[in-house]
């Protein structure tokens, strides 16, 4: 709940199978409204793991992405966030193998982040690299499912919290360098 008090207010719009270019089909001005009405600080994209298995070309998802970026942008005063894919695996004949798509989507992601100058936080490599997914899914206390696409709630769990701790300390090391 909000308060008068400092802290953090987090709203989020998920909708399973979604992809970056969906979200350019919501409407502008209202999108552009709402975002200016929240008065958000960060607006944080979270895609690329749909985009991994279909037909999305890594140079669509980067347009969509900084399509998306220019609509905070004209909201004002938002700083943005693309998160990168987790791994995603998909069976082969020799077993579980990190969709090899993944990486021209982290790295479409890296240069969308770069052209709207938003930041980039990688979550395959916050997660331990290719071939992650695999190893979670096969543990004692899974953190990802069977599937190799989705992550349990112990998997989520683990890369929000090194989200959260890495975005704190670069913010801790920005303002250790700003002039007071």
């Amino acid at each position: 709940l909000e308060s008068r008090r400092p802290g953090v207010v987090v709203d989020s719009l998920g909708i399973n199978g979604a992809k970056a270019h969906d979200a350019l089909g919501l409407d502008e001005p209202h999108v552009v409204e709402q975002l200016r009405h929240r008065g958000s600080a960060l607006v944080i994209f979270a895609y690329g793991t749909n985009e991994c298995g279909d037909g999305t070309s890594p140079e669509e998802h980067e347009r969509a992405l900084v399509a998306l970026a220019g609509r905070v942008q004209r909201a004002g005063g938002a700083a943005c966030l693309f998160l990168g894919p987790p791994d995603r695996a998909a069976r082969g004949e020799h077993g579980w193998v990190t969709m090899p798509k993944l990486e021209a989507i982290r790295a479409a992601q890296r240069r969308a982040a770069a052209t709207a100058g938003c930041a980039f936080y990688d979550q395959l490599a916050a997660m331990g690299g290719p071939g992650t997914i695999h190893t979670w899914a096969g543990e004692p206390k899974p953190r990802a499912r069977k599937d190799h696409v989705h992550l349990t709630r112990d998997g989520y769990a683990l890369l929000a919290g090194a989200l959260a701790g890495d975005l704190l300390a670069a913010y801790e090391a920005w303002a250790a360098a700003s002039p007071r």
